[in-house]
């Protein structure tokens, strides 16, 4: 076991590699199904190294002209945080103080409270008619306070023909401790 061991330690330092066993705390992503007003979820990773068995750490959810993404950040001693990526086509997208008033957190299921946070853009592509813009949000609550966690984003596309606004998107997450394998390289 040992030598198999230093085998790959020699392995992975020759390649650029670096390999190890660990435990990781975070918080995962609940899939919710489509239903009549709402659109499904899909995980997606946050990075193309790092966890194996917990590398699907974000959900995605599109609807007809628009796609978000949300990342949360679990650092124990450290406030909560989450990156919000916002895809579009519509020209009017929103800028980092109106996406604030479209967002609402609810954490620990406690849906009557209401946390005091903040939201920085901190990139913005475009490519053609898409605008890419990423958001981050920290909020005034410890990541180790924290059990679970909703994102609930009032979509900035336009209202449909009917006038009716379009349903808040829905992103939850439940905190987790995951035995994993993390793998790092000079190419991520």
């Amino acid at each position: 076991m040992k030598k198999w061991l230093n085998a790959l330690l020699m392995a992975s330092s020759l390649t650029g590699c670096v390999v190890y066993p660990t435990e990781r705390v975070y918080l995962q992503p609940i899939i919710h199904t489509a239903t009549s007003n709402t659109a499904a979820s899909e995980l997606v990773a946050s990075q193309s190294c790092g966890y194996h068995a917990a590398k699907y750490d974000g959900l995605k959810q599109t609807l007809s002209d628009s796609t978000m993404t949300v990342f949360p950040s679990y650092v124990e001693d450290e406030p909560l945080s989450f990156t919000l990526v916002a895809r579009s086509s519509v020209a009017d997208s929103a800028d980092a103080l109106q996406m604030k008033e479209n967002i609402r957190v609810v954490i620990n299921d406690d849906k009557s409270s209401v946390y005091p946070f903040a939201v920085v853009q901190i990139f913005e592509r475009r490519q053609g008619e898409v605008i890419s813009r990423w958001y981050k949000a920290e909020i005034e609550v410890p990541a180790k306070n924290v059990r679970s966690l909703g994102i609930y984003v009032k979509p900035f596309m336009k209202m449909d023909t009917s006038g009716a606004e379009p349903a808040e998107i829905e992103f939850n997450f439940e905190k987790a401790a995951v035995s994993d394998i993390y793998y790092g390289s000079i190419n991520c």
